[in-house]
């Protein structure tokens, strides 16, 4: 299909797609003006297949003679791209030329988008929004019938005026003050080049601004796009834990980022089983990682993800980094899903814990403003 534009690619979540749009200079993208919705009708979320569907999508679209499709399809495991985000599509009569097309996988006319796929549509609609600068408006965002009047894409279940106050909403949340009361997942908060400039305003222990450019916060913001976690919190909990990476327990060979077992125990000989570090004479309990990228980060961000989600409610991305998480430290059944927001740490990862929820914000919002 050398004449038809297709880049197929996969992001599991809107983070992740908002992780991959920050990489690049929206002004490849100018000629976007807005989005499109739009409802599959078929495949159906119980005929999709993943890469498989997106490949036999890739055909149906060529096989019209058209040069592109498309651009996002929202479906039961995540985001896909057909066509390129930077080149026009073909989905959407007068709306094509300056408008991103995005399908949502079923038939929309009889009831509305379940939960999961609202979350992602809506989701991926503010990440492209965002990223562009754009408000939201009758212009902005459009469905299908808006732009064809003879269909009823994106189905007539789907309130076109309510999917413009939801993406409303989340767009002057991204802006809005913290409270102790925000989500664990989100949408970045702030950037990585925000909680550079943070953190290198302040000592850092023995790490440098290439360590922290390079490999530190590269591998926060990385890892929690890849299973939604805001990677603002993350790395102001990290903040928190080790005093700004000046920590006995965040320095080379521990790196530890976040009290991860953590205990004020210590013992003259190294004890059998657990988890200790040498300090000197004495042997001090707590769990200490080979790197950052593979090691440190997916254990704070896993047990992170661990306390805001509910077992069966992960994605299969989500349980495999909790999976990890707990393998350097188990969580007691009872805290998985059990601080969906800041608030419900207090408690639970810090003991007593008054306030703490609290302080992550604060810090949170120096750094975004940094």
């Amino acid at each position: 299909m050398p004449d038809f534009r297709s880049d197929i690619r996969h992001w599991p979540t809107a983070a992740a797609l908002a992780a991959h749009l920050a990489q690049y200079d929206p002004a490849i993208c100018g000629w976007a003006r807005g989005l499109t919705y739009h409802h599959t009708i078929v495949p159906t979320a119980a005929q999709w297949r993943g890469y498989s569907t997106m490949q036999g999508l890739e055909t149906f679209y060529a096989s019209k003679g058209w040069s592109a499709g498309p651009h996002l399809f929202i479906a039961p495991d995540g985001i896909w791209q057909l066509t390129p985000l930077n080149v026009p599509g073909i989905h959407a009569g007068r709306c094509n030329a300056d408008h991103w097309g995005i399908e949502v996988c079923g038939n929309y006319d009889a009831a509305p988008w379940p939960q999961s796929l609202a979350e992602l549509a809506l989701g991926a609609g503010a990440a492209l929004l965002r990223w562009r600068g754009l408000p939201v408006n009758e212009t902005t965002v459009t469905g299908h019938r808006e732009c064809l009047n003879n269909k009823s894409c994106p189905g007539r279940a789907i309130q076109l005026p309510a999917v413009r106050a939801a993406l409303a909403q989340r767009l002057t949340s991204s802006t809005a003050s913290l409270t102790r009361d925000a989500a664990l997942l989100s949408a970045p908060r702030c950037t990585q080049a925000q909680a550079l400039a943070y953190l290198t305003q302040r000592a850092t222990g023995e790490y440098t601004r290439a360590d922290l450019a390079l490999s530190i916060l590269p591998a926060y913001w990385s890892t929690c796009a890849t299973v939604g976690i805001d990677p603002c919190l993350a790395v102001a909990q990290m903040i928190l834990e080790t005093g700004n990476l000046t920590s006995w327990w965040a320095q080379r060979p521990r790196r530890n980022p976040a009290g991860i077992g953590v205990t004020s125990v210590t013992s003259a000989i190294r004890p059998i089983g657990g988890s200790w570090a040498q300090d000197g004479p004495i042997w001090r309990e707590g769990v200490s990682f080979a790197d950052w990228a593979n090691g440190s980060v997916p254990a704070h961000v896993g047990r992170l993800l661990a306390y805001a989600t509910a077992p069966a409610d992960r994605t299969p991305a989500q349980r495999d980094l909790v999976r990890r998480a707990m393998t350097a430290r188990p969580l007691a059944n009872a805290l998985h899903g059990a601080a969906p927001t800041l608030a419900g740490l207090d408690g639970r990862w810090a003991v007593p814990g008054v306030g703490y929820g609290l302080t992550i914000v604060q810090i949170a919002e120096d750094v975004r403003h940094a």
